[in-house]
């Protein structure tokens, strides 16, 4: 264990819009901020014993955790896959499944508890149930080297984030030619 003084890391959710082969989607993922870096930082070199880790998120598994859907072509344009989940984790051991495991429940347990069933209810429930205070949005371009972001409150993130999926509802029924459902 380190015996760093420094203060723990922020932890948020990093919210985006996307387009994969023709598909519209929207992803809020677990990242952290370090008050040295103007942008978030992945959470995947963490560990129940960095001296900056939140006491309070010691014994969880953040790293791929988010919310990650898509907008259905289909006539309704819904967005699909908000449940909250882990992706691209490369890497399994079992303390790190037990915590994973440790870290559904809580969300799912907030999740239920609050009845959360909108996108952007169960985007407060992922941040309230793991004491998250920020979001933050790329607002430059992917590959743009000048990135820059725009920090925010989770509240203020929650809207942004069901705005983005709005817009992407937009972007789908344009492509397809349709009108977007209200």
């Amino acid at each position: 264990m380190t015996t760093d003084s420094k203060k723990p890391y922020a932890f948020g959710l990093h919210i985006e819009r996307l387009q994969h082969y023709g598909t519209e989607y929207v992803r809020a993922v677990i990242c952290r901020r370090d008050p040295e870096h103007e942008h978030p930082l992945g959470v995947s070199n963490l560990s129940e014993f960095d001296s900056q880790m939140p006491k309070h998120l010691k014994r969880f598994a953040l790293d791929g955790l988010g919310m990650y859907g898509f907008i259905s072509d289909s006539s309704d344009l819904a967005y699909i896959g908000f449940e909250p989940e882990f992706r691209d984790v490369f890497a399994m051991h079992l303390p790190k499944l037990e915590a994973m495991a440790r870290t559904l429940k809580r969300v799912v347990t907030h999740e239920r508890k609050v009845e959360a069933y909108e996108p952007g209810d169960r985007f407060m429930s992922l941040a309230k149930s793991l004491k998250l205070s920020f979001a933050v949005e790329r607002l430059s371009p992917r590959g743009d080297r000048n990135h820059s972001w725009r920090w925010m409150s989770v509240e203020e993130g929650r809207n942004r984030f069901r705005d983005m999926i709005d817009q992407a509802r937009e972007a789908t029924a344009v492509r397809k030619g349709m009108k977007a459902a209200s």
